[in-house]
């Protein structure tokens, strides 16, 4: 199958689900593109991303933080203004490991309560595919030179703040609604 055919297919399946209250069906396909565990999972989590986020507050010249942008699914041809996701990656320079740290709905539907997340499946494996140079997923790094303690303060503020989740939020905004592309771009603070 092509990766138009089934990015078609995945967009029906998206209008579907918007447009029917089945739990199941959203649960599926959340648990197939976004990642294994659901959206209560990354809600009960958000106190330990909270966490992590102090860790580096408290400790920014052990911790870098990168901006990537890329592809909502791996099979996208190219990202477009509506199918794009953004996400951060953690890197400690200390242990030489990282995290992905991202904003999603925690229900696969336009509008729900958001979450924090670190180290979802989708993010996780768009970033291994950049770094190993398949980039299947569309990444780009940006280009920008992040203040990580400042920025991990913005990410705790936000979720002390309990924002919803709008997946059109960068396209038509709403008040008190964020998605992962504008959760980037109100939390990021420059050097």
């Amino acid at each position: 199958m092509n990766k138009n055919k089934f990015f078609l297919i995945v967009l029906s399946i998206v209008l579907l689900v918007y447009n029917s209250s089945c739990a199941g069906v959203q649960y599926i396909i959340y648990n197939t593109i976004i990642d294994k565990n659901d959206g209560n999972y990354f809600l009960q989590n958000e106190p330990n991303v909270k966490a992590f986020l102090e860790e580096i507050k408290n400790n920014p010249s052990r911790y870098t933080i990168t901006a990537y942008e890329r592809t909502l699914i791996d099979s996208q041809n190219k990202r477009t203004r509506i199918m794009t996701h953004s996400y951060y990656v953690v890197s400690d320079t200390e242990n030489y490991t990282y995290r992905t740290l991202s904003f999603y709905g925690t229900n696969f539907s336009f509008h729900s309560v958001g979450a924090w997340v670190i180290n979802s499946a989708s993010d996780s494996n768009s970033f291994l595919s950049f770094y190993s140079g398949k980039n299947d997923w569309d990444v780009r790094r940006m280009d920008i030179s992040i203040d990580t303690s400042k920025t991990a303060g913005r990410i705790i503020e936000f979720i002390d703040s309990h924002l919803s989740y709008y997946f059109w939020s960068h396209v038509k905004p709403k008040q008190d609604f964020i998605n992962c592309n504008t959760a980037l771009w109100m939390t990021l603070v420059e050097k």
